[in-house]
């Protein structure tokens, strides 16, 4: 019977770690956003959790990267429209570079980890729309030229942010449809101009789309094989405990029924009228002995130090108790004997 449900035991184990191969049961996202669906949708917030916290370090980077860039581009605010430069240097040392100081420093409260995503985000969204004020700001011809910071921005978003692919889409697409419509409605922009700039910027924002999604992708993959492999070990090692749980029973058993047997037939020799008071009293002393060997054995079975098994019976294993030794007894044998 033991040896049955041992078997049944095995064979869950065997159908669970089936379930988890990525051939039998591969990963489930979506399309869209990467986010983890189906049976795989049990991963979604730890890896939300994992991801802000690991990609920290990069993000922080990031953000002081970005401002250092806004602050370095207005040496050609200087060259360029050095009527305009104090405006310009306003937008940059006022509004963009203190938004993304501000994330940076709520970056450091465990409380906001949870929102750093879209942190990031806003500090992205204010740089493109401080650029895009540029342009509107600016004096003619410069004022075409401050698109191109845009396509940096895009750049910046999609590769050095660390932003989650669907807060990147959101956030780079935003900066596009601002542009066009201060382009179209809020500064005197030529179509064929208007026309040129759109297929760069697009270009770029899908360029950037595509490197995002492989990124997070890979990420993704890599963080749900790294559960699937810690779910095995957590399955292997349960599986292990059982069938230490079960050579213990066996072994505990086994060891303590030749005791227990003894026991019980004195006991039964009371209860027989057959058998005379001075015969049963006679083994009477037989149940300090066995009382005694139990003991015994609860000092080894507490003593055990290492797993060793010996066949028992009907393909069985149990522990072998016996090998292992109470600390008594391995002090005493580490004692040399005099001659």
């Amino acid at each position: 019977m033991d040896q049955q449900n041992d078997q049944s035991k095995s064979i869950i184990y065997q159908e669970m770690s089936s379930m988890l191969s990525e051939e039998e049961n591969p990963i489930r996202m979506n399309r869209f956003t990467l986010s983890f669906t189906g049976h795989s949708a049990h991963l979604e917030q730890r890896f939300i959790a994992d991801y802000n916290s690991t990609s920290l370090p990069l993000l922080r980077f990031g953000i002081l990267a970005g401002a250092f860039f806004i602050a370095m581009f207005a040496i050609l605010d200087h060259l360029f429209v050095p009527e305009m430069r104090n405006t310009l240097w306003a937008i940059r040392f006022f509004f963009m570079i203190p938004t993304g100081l501000i994330v940076l420093a709520l970056s450091y409260l465990k409380r906001f980890l949870p929102w750093i995503q879209i942190g990031v985000a806003a500090f992205v969204l204010v740089a493109g729309l401080g650029i895009i004020y540029m342009t509107m700001v600016a004096p003619s011809p410069a004022n075409y030229t401050y698109y191109a910071g845009l396509i940096l921005v895009t750049m910046f978003v999609y590769a050095i942010t660390k932003l989650r692919f669907i807060y990147a889409c959101i956030t780079s697409w935003m900066i596009f449809v601002f542009y066009n419509f201060a382009a179209l409605y809020l500064v005197d922009t030529s179509v064929t101009l208007l026309i040129n700039n759109n297929f760069f910027l697009f270009t770029a924002n899908c360029i950037g789309m595509i490197m995002g999604y492989l990124l997070e992708y890979s990420t993704r993959k890599n963080f749900y094989l790294q559960m699937m492999n810690e779910e095995r070990h957590a399955l292997e090692l349960e599986a292990s405990m059982l069938r230490t749980a079960n050579k213990l029973a066996a072994t505990v058993a086994h060891e303590f029924n030749t005791p227990l047997c003894v026991i019980e037939n004195i006991y039964n020799l009371t209860e027989l009228k057959t058998v005379s008071e001075a015969d049963w009293r006679e083994q009477l002393p037989k149940i300090p002995t066995q009382v005694e060997k139990m003991k015994k054995l609860v000092e080894k079975l507490l003593a055990i130090r290492e797993i060793k098994d010996v066949d028992y019976a009907a393909g069985m294993k149990i522990l072998d108790i016996h090998l292992q030794g109470t600390p008594e007894t391995d002090q005493e044998q580490s004692i040399p004997e005099k001659h």
